[in-house]
């Protein structure tokens, strides 16, 4: 069994994709009314940074 199916099975939900967009990267914080700024899910952030990361090295490789 994969780690992200077993994090899913164990009930966990703050692993990288975890919303499971196709079409770019989708991040999602908690709802709170009290005004404070929102805070994005760290597995949330942690997949921004790994989508920047592909953009980056694809790019990267078409400006050769």
């Amino acid at each position: 069994m994969s780690a992200t199916c077993s994090r899913f099975l164990s009930g966990l939900d703050d692993g990288v994709n975890r919303l499971g967009g196709f079409l770019g990267v989708m991040g999602q914080s908690q709802l709170d009314m009290s005004g404070k700024e929102p805070v994005l899910d760290s597995g949330d952030y942690l997949t921004s940074l790994r989508f920047g990361e592909r953009i980056a090295e694809a790019t990267k490789r078409w400006v050769k």
